[in-house]
């Protein structure tokens, strides 16, 4: 072996070295998954929802709903309607209610009560009369009818200076009411009147109560 042969074989063998040095002490080099490279499609996005969080969300909305209601239920007539949670069931204060639930107060009180009756006449007449227990002409905020269980229900809302049967008209006062109708017997009446504040509070839970109704 010449002198020109051992030159051209020394400097191929440092061409190698330097090569493997470079290979192993690079820090950007990443090798490459058996299974080859990972497509955009297999990529799942890090903050990409999934069903499974789709149905956790449609279960804790369904709890939500479920404790919304105590479990109790009162009776008017033929009907029932669910009390809201936190609601108190309470004797009837005269003989002229059937039942009685109190909404919550601040402080852990009682608020406004929600007075079940049985009572004569048609709807227009006595929402006509509850109307005429507020100074105001313009007393009447909302009025509606519906169909719950197969009844015909009005719903009301008014707000003003109430004065009742002819007492002392007492201003910033606000009235839900109810009338469930019962062909051939006396409508349920559902009424809750007290401050307009406390009555604004108590007011989802009353339409809930409302919207509650089971018919047998």
């Amino acid at each position: 072996m010449n002198a020109r042969t051992l030159a051209l074989i020394g400097t191929a063998a440092g061409f190698l070295a330097v090569a493997a040095c470079e290979q192993s002490s690079s820090p950007d080099r990443v090798s490459a998954p058996t299974g080859g490279p990972q497509s955009e499609s297999e990529q799942a996005p890090a903050e990409a929802p999934t069903v499974g969080d789709t149905s956790e969300a449609a279960e804790s909305a369904s709890a939500q709903a479920g404790d919304m209601w105590s479990g109790e239920r009162v009776y008017a007539g033929n009907v029932s309607f669910g009390v809201p949670e936190g609601w108190v069931v309470r004797p009837p204060s005269n003989q002229m209610r059937a039942a009685e639930v109190a909404a919550p107060g601040d402080g852990g009180g009682t608020g406004p009560v929600a007075a079940f009756s049985l009572a004569g006449g048609g709807a227009e007449a006595n929402i006509q009369r509850w109307i005429g227990q507020f100074t105001e002409p313009d007393a009447l905020r909302s009025r509606e009818t519906r169909d719950l269980a197969g009844r015909t229900v009005h719903i009301v809302e008014m707000a003003g200076s109430y004065r009742g049967m002819g007492g002392t008209a007492e201003p910033g006062t606000a009235m839900l009411a109810a009338i469930v109708e019962q062909p051939g017997q006396p409508s349920v009446f559902v009424k809750m009147t007290g401050p307009e504040a406390e009555v604004a509070a108590a007011r989802d839970g009353w339409i809930a109560m409302i919207e509650s109704l089971s018919s047998p």
